[in-house]
């Protein structure tokens, strides 16, 4: 007959009940467990929602255009200021590649490699590319992108940010054509140029200085010349005296010589006697004045200097010919007196001997006999 748990001794339950109550606490302690884990992954899923809610937002603001692609590339949401910057809307741009609707005919090769390559390769990138907007407008963007992994480390998204540097790449342009313009100049100007800093160190030496002092550019750097290496010493030493009378203050014979009017903002241009590195003596017209930084201080000095030579020669030639002119019209007016004198006298010996002046129109001149 089976015994009911009535019937059986309270000694003999003992180990089940407490078998039981073991289990029903570890079943407890397990939900517990359980159920802390849950609200702490709640709380970490309402955080990293509220995360993604703020970073939508900021993404949807910024003036830079954002894109989210899958892990094959094909784009699953953009922002406002990639519609603006591209005129593409988001259902339109949905389940397509970036470089599909937005490269052209000028966008570089090279740079679309570039970019494809570290894709492949899950690589985030930084680049510069030209890219066209849905009307054809091109402009150039600046953009980053970046693989996003889950916690596997595996990549399910791409998420690139760009901004539109269109006036930069302008601005870049205009700069590397002047430039460009200013070294022509430089390099094919007649005059000499050259630029110092405050300190009178030479920092711009054209390639006409080059000629016409014999110096090469390199060797004026290296060695950190400044100009009074090709100016004579006695003409600095006159002038600094000039400029002390003339301004009423003390002018030290260095290159504040050669600045000193420049720093007052007057014009200072007069001839000045070049020394070659040969040692040989050049006249030049020689023009000083100050550059200016963007705060309006004297930032160094330019020079330009011209080349006096064969104005000097053709000065002393026509020197030389206004005296020979001068020397033939002395000589010629003493012919002329002489001549003169000669028909005056042929004319008294006519009238002396009873007949008419041999030269009537000198006969006005013919003294009273």
């Amino acid at each position: 007959m089976d015994s009911s748990p009535a019937d059986l001794p309270a000694s003999s339950l003992t180990p089940d009940l407490l078998q039981v109550a073991q289990v029903q606490q570890m079943e407890n302690s397990d939900l517990q467990r359980l159920v802390a884990k849950l609200i702490s992954e709640r709380a970490h899923l309402l955080e990293q929602f509220a995360e993604a809610k703020k970073l939508a937002i900021v993404a949807s603001r910024t003036d830079n255009a954002v894109i989210v692609t899958d892990d094959a590339g094909l784009i699953e949401w953009v922002n406002e200021g990639f519609v603006r910057a591209t005129e593409w809307t988001l259902p339109e741009v949905i389940g397509k590649k970036p470089g599909a609707i937005l490269q052209g005919p000028d966008t570089d090769h090279a740079t679309v490699r570039h970019m494809g390559n570290h894709l492949a390769k899950g690589e985030g990138f930084k680049a510069e590319v030209l890219n066209y907007s849905k009307s054809g407008r091109k402009y150039w963007i600046s953009t980053e992108v970046q693989p996003i992994r889950d916690d596997s480390g595996k990549i399910t998204n791409f998420m690139a940010i760009q901004s539109i540097i269109t006036d930069r790449k302008e601005a870049d342009r205009v700069l590397r054509e002047t430039n460009a313009l200013q070294r022509a100049m430089l390099e094919g100007a007649g005059l000499s140029i050259i630029s110092t800093d405050t300190h009178g160190v030479i920092q711009l030496f054209n390639p006409a200085a080059e000629r016409m002092l014999g110096y090469s550019f390199g060797e004026v750097i290296e060695n950190k010349m400044t100009p009074s290496v090709f100016h004579d010493a006695e003409e600095v030493i006159a002038r600094a005296q000039e400029l002390s009378i003339e301004l009423n203050r003390e002018v030290k014979p260095d290159f504040e010589t050669f600045v000193v009017k420049a720093e007052l903002g007057q014009p200072d241009q007069r001839e000045w006697t070049y020394i070659r590195k040969d040692g040989s003596r050049l006249p030049v017209l020689l023009s000083v004045t100050a550059l200016f930084d963007d705060c309006g201080g004297i930032s160094g000095y330019l020079g330009i200097a011209t080349d006096l030579t064969e104005r000097k020669r053709t000065e002393e030639h026509l020197r030389t010919t206004l005296s020979e002119v001068e020397l033939l019209n002395r000589v010629m007016m003493t012919r002329e007196e002489r001549v003169l004198e000669l028909k005056q006298e042929i004319n008294l010996m006519c009238l002396n001997v009873g007949q008419d002046a041999a030269y009537p129109s000198a006969i006005g001149t013919i003294p009273e006999i």
